[in-house]
C-alpha cells in the first residue's frame, strides 16, 4: 500500500501537499509491469470542499522483451496522475459511486491508480533499437547478432514462378 495522510490539508479548502515518494519493487509488486528499478512518484493533493484532487507524475523503469528479436529492454514509462478522492463521510448526489474514490479518516491510498496509471501508459510496441532486424522465422538466430545457415527464405509454392520472374528482371542467376 503507498498510503498518503492528507490530514493537514482535509478540512482546509484549497489547501495543498506535495507527496514525493520513491517506492521499492517490495511494495508493488505486479506481473504485468516488470519493474526493473523503484517507481518514482511526484503527486500535488489539493483540498477542495470534501474531496481531495490529486495531479502529478509516476515514474518507473520496467524491463520488457524486444518485439522483434526478444532481447530485454528498459523502458522508462513516465505517466500522468490525475484522481479525485472523496470522503466516505462524504455524499454525492451528482456521482454515481463507481466514478469516484473513497477514502477513510486521513489517509489515502493511492496505489490501484498508481498501477492503473503506469499501465495504461506502457507502450504498444517495444523495440531494443528503431532498427532491430528480429529473428530468423527458421532457426530464431537474431539478425541484430549475426547471420543465420538458413537456405534461401521459404516462399508459397504458388510464388516460386513470380520469383523467378523477379530474380531475371534484376539479372540474378538460378
Amino acid at each position: 500500500m503507498i498510503q498518503v495522510n492528507v490530514e493537514r490539508i482535509k478540512d482546509r479548502q484549497g489547501e495543498t501537499l506535495l507527496f514525493r515518494e520513491e517506492v521499492g519493487l517490495s511494495h508493488i509488486d505486479r506481473e504485468e509491469i516488470p519493474f526493473a528499478g523503484p517507481v518514482d512518484i511526484e503527486i500535488e493533493l489539493t483540498s477542495s470542499d470534501k474531496t481531495i484532487q490529486a495531479e502529478g507524475t509516476v515514474k518507473a523503469v520496467i524491463q520488457r522483451p524486444c518485439d522483434r528479436c526478444l532481447s530485454p529492454v528498459e523502458v522508462l514509462i513516465e505517466a500522468p496522475f490525475k484522481e479525485i478522492y472523496f470522503s466516505t463521510s462524504t455524499t454525492q448526489d451528482n456521482l454515481l459511486q463507481d466514478e469516484w474514490i473513497s477514502f477513510k479518516n486521513e489517509v489515502i491510498d493511492i496505489e490501484p491508480e498508481v498501477i492503473k496509471s503506469l499501465i495504461t501508459a506502457l507502450p504498444m510496441k517495444t523495440l531494443c533499437d528503431q532498427n532491430c532486424r528480429g529473428l530468423c522465422p527458421s532457426c530464431g538466430q537474431n539478425f541484430n547478432t549475426g547471420k543465420c545457415a538458413c537456405s534461401e527464405e521459404e516462399i508459397d509454392p504458388r510464388l516460386v514462378e513470380l520469383r523467378e520472374i523477379i530474380k531475371l528482371k534484376h539479372g540474378e542467376k538460378n
